[in-house]
């Protein structure tokens, strides 16, 4: 029997993640209650937000307009690591500050650590570039199960939501040390060319940074006021709705990352035909994933007998119709 190639993975690995987010995301909400739930989820919304524009738009800098960059990758990549590195460095103390109210002192020492090892973790994008699909599914499905296995054995034993947010997050820095040991490999190139480099680079990344930034900040802010509001409970409710119908965008921006691969190398060919057949595709797999998300979300007040969930299904109704769009904003 055909063994599944690099991309049929990365699909697997994306079902998989979707999936074992959306469960994990009853069960926490289930475990932890509403309240505490609302403040696990305005860690996240706010992590995001920072992991978002540490990126600086150099994933989708690669992966749109690498053929337009004039250096050799070893030097795009040592460019982009200087970026990162003083991106972080510059902003991280701000994002600690804003959590420091709800992590213990030990809490945060371990995420600035978390922080730093994720340097590297935007040349993911490189691996779609080099079509190295099938390292990349093997890199991403052994810590989708590794770190399952750890956030389960945490629910089993009643751990509260810093350990479960750490956890939620020890996958940016994972994937950063992984990235790293692998372009280690291939050498850094130019080093007194790296300032340069990286003022080259900087220039085209910052419209991209910007845009990634304001689409997140677009679906995260909601939960952040709400948090600054007191409204902890009214958090939970939202944020559990709300990650159901987000779990569902893993798929078109996987698919958008590979099918733009294809439509960049057909030189010559009716480039806007086949944008036309990719925007019908995103708009038919967003309605069925709209419809998929309304559907599951009737079931979930039965599963959350707790008072602190009722009003889930319409949440899930209001956020499961603008899917469509989210899709085609991919």
């Amino acid at each position: 029997r055909r063994l599944p190639t690099g991309k049929e993975l990365l699909f697997i690995e994306s079902g998989g993640r979707i999936a074992i987010n959306g469960v994990l995301s009853v069960w926490l909400s289930y475990s932890l209650g509403a309240e505490a739930f609302g403040v696990y989820s305005y860690l996240v919304a706010i992590s995001m937000l920072f992991f978002t524009f540490s990126r600086f738009g150099l994933d989708s800098l690669f992966i749109s307009r690498l053929s337009q960059l004039t250096r050799s990758q070893l030097r795009l990549v040592s460019a982009s690591i200087a970026i990162r590195l003083v991106c972080i460095i510059l902003t991280a103390p701000f994002f600690l500050l804003m959590i420091s109210n709800e992590l213990s002192n030990e809490a945060l020492i371990v995420l600035f650590l978390i922080i730093l090892m994720g340097v590297t973790n935007h040349l993911e994008s490189m691996f779609f570039v080099n079509e190295r699909y099938l390292a990349l599914a093997k890199i991403k499905l052994t810590i989708l199960l590794v770190l399952t296995s750890f956030k389960v054995t945490a629910l089993a034993y009643g751990y509260g939501y810093e350990l479960l947010f750490l956890l939620s997050v020890v996958e940016f820095g994972l994937l950063g040390i992984i990235y790293a040991a692998y372009y280690a490999q291939l050498g850094i190139s130019g080093l007194k060319k790296i300032p340069s480099d990286a003022v080259r680079l900087f220039s085209p990344s910052l419209p991209l940074a910007l845009s990634a930034f304001a689409a997140m900040a677009y679906t995260r802010t909601d939960q952040i006021m709400l948090k600054a509001l007191g409204n902890e409970v009214e958090l939970g409710q939202f944020a559990l709705a709300a990650r159901i119908s987000e779990a569902t965008l893993f798929l078109p921006v996987l698919l958008g990352n590979i099918l733009i691969q294809r439509l960049q190398r057909n030189v010559g060919v009716d480039r806007e035909s086949e944008v036309i057949s990719l925007y019908r595709l995103f708009f038919w797999l967003g309605l069925a994933m709209s419809f998929f998300s309304i559907s599951i979300s009737f079931g979930l007040e039965n599963f959350l007998l707790a008072p602190d969930f009722l009003g889930m299904t319409l949440l899930c109704a209001i956020l499961g119709l603008a899917l469509p769009f989210s899709f085609l904003g991919i």
